[in-house]
C-alpha cells in the first residue's frame, strides 16, 4: 500500500486551510508552493550538504583519502554482492531531519524533492539501469500508510522518465535500527523475495539510508541469483 499526493484542486484547498511550513526552518510557505515543503533558503542549505563526487570509496561509499585504494580497507575483505554504492548525503544535518520527517512524520511531499535530487545522478551515471526500490517492512508500511522509498521511485518514473520496476518483496523481520552489521545480516537474511526475473540490464537499487550495507547486500544477492547482470546501489544518505 502506498500513498499518493493529493490532486491539484485538493492541494489548493489544503494550502488555504492548512498552510504548509518548511521542514527545515519552520517558516510558513506561500500558498501554491506545491508538494515540496521546503523554503528556498533551506533548499540552498540542503544543496550545500550534498556530497562531492570524489572522496568516497566507490564500492561502499565510506570517506577515503585520495591516495587510498578502491576498494577501501573498510570493504576490501567483505564479500559485497553489489558492484558499487554512493550516497547523496551524509546522514546528518538538514538531510537527516528531512529524511526523518519523510519517513516517520507523514511528510510525503518530500518524495518529490528527493526524486529531484536523485534524478540528475541517475541520468548521468545510471542511465542504462533499471531502477528498483528497496522494499520496506510490511509492518512499517501498515503503520505509516506508505513506503517512503517506493514513493521516491514513483516520482522518478512519473516526473523524470526513469525506467523503474518493483522486483522485490520483503517478508517480516525486525526493525534494523540500532543493530550491528552481523545482527542486521541475520535479521534480513531470507526476508526478500523476487517477484519476477530482472530485466537483461544492470539494476540500480534505491534506498533511503545506507548503514552497514546488509539490506543492500541481501537485495543484491536475491537479484543476482534471479539473473541480474549487475547491481549498483544509490541511497539518499549514508550513516
Amino acid at each position: 500500500m502506498s500513498a499518493a499526493a493529493p490532486g491539484p484542486a485538493l492541494s489548493a484547498v489544503f494550502d488555504v486551510l492548512f498552510p504548509q511550513v518548511c521542514g527545515g526552518c519552520g517558516c510558513e510557505l506561500p500558498v501554491g508552493r506545491g508538494a515540496v515543503p521546503l523554503c528556498g533558503r533551506c533548499r540552498r542549505l540542503l544543496a550545500a550538504e550534498q556530497r562531492r563526487p570524489r572522496g568516497h570509496c566507490s564500492r561502499c561509499g565510506v570517506p577515503v583519502l585520495p591516495e587510498q585504494e578502491v576498494p577501501c580497507l573498510h570493504c576490501r575483505d567483505r564479500d559485497l554482492v553489489f558492484a558499487s554504492h554512493e550516497a547523496l548525503f551524509d546522514y546528518r544535518g538538514l538531510a537527516r531531519e528531512l529524511l526523518r520527517q519523510f519517513k516517520f512524520s507523514g511528510r510525503i511531499g518530500f518524495a518529490r524533492l528527493f526524486a529531484e535530487l536523485l534524478a540528475p545522478r541517475v541520468d548521468a551515471v545510471y542511465r542504462d539501469c533499471t531502477v528498483v526500490p528497496v522494499p520496506a517492512r510490511g509492518r512499517r508500511v501498515r503503520s505509516h500508510g506508505y513506503d517512503a522509498v517506493d514513493l521516491v521511485v514513483r516520482q522518478l518514473a512519473a516526473a523524470h522518465g526513469c525506467r523503474t520496476e518493483r522486483l522485490l518483496r520483503r517478508r517480516g523481520g525486525r526493525q534494523l535500527k540500532g543493530l550491528g552489521r552481523a545482527q542486521r545480516r541475520a535479521s534480513i537474511a531470507g526476508r526478500l523475495r523476487l517477484l519476477r526475473p530482472p530485466p537483461p540490464r544492470p539494476v540500480l537499487l534505491i534506498d533511503d539510508v545506507y548503514t552497514t550495507g546488509a539490506t543492500a547486500g541481501e537485495c543484491a544477492a536475491v537479484l543476482v541469483a534471479g539473473g541480474a547482470s549487475e547491481v549498483r546501489v544509490l541511497t539518499l544518505a549514508q550513516d
